[in-house]
């Protein structure tokens, strides 16, 4: 019993501590989206940028690391990210999110949240799951990165 007690406890403790969230606005077609321009972080240690750019480039998008156009197309989606670091022994992701936007009236078409304190996973872990949990509420396949 007290074996069972502490299972409880440890799965409890560890599938507690994430928070892993997707929306897509019920009013958006997110599929009808082409180009994705994404605005890279200044500074992206953790390359969150470039994995956007790549899980993207997956689901189909024709992915842009620049502003987009000045007269965007109505098929024109802005990408903005931003992430917080946190430190245990050494520097880990602790949380992303990232906002999808129609380019030209910059409303919400999907947005992306992922936070799990401590350095329980790795930083590409957790870009994966949140990813995956985006891709999943839009019918794509998980991604095709492991690790």
């Amino acid at each position: 019993m007290k074996r069972l007690s502490c299972l409880v406890f440890f799965l409890f403790f560890f599938s507690g501590c994430a928070v892993n969230n997707a929306l897509v606005m019920p009013d958006r077609d997110f599929k009808s989206y082409k180009n994705a321009y994404i605005e890279m972080a200044p500074e992206d240690e953790f390359n969150i940028g470039t994995f956007l750019i790549s899980e993207l480039g997956d689901m189909g998008f024709q992915v842009y690391n620049k502003k987009p156009p000045e007269k965007p197309l109505p098929a024109d989606m802005l990408v903005k990210y931003s992430f917080v670091k946190s430190w245990d022994l050494s520097p880990y992701l602790a949380s992303y999110q990232v906002l999808f936007l129609d380019a030209r009236s910059e409303a919400i078409v999907a947005q992306l949240g992922y936070r799990l304190n401590g350095n329980w996973l790795s930083s590409q872990q957790r870009k994966i799951q949140g990813i995956n949990e985006l891709r999943g509420k839009l019918g794509y396949l998980p991604s095709k990165v492991t690790e």
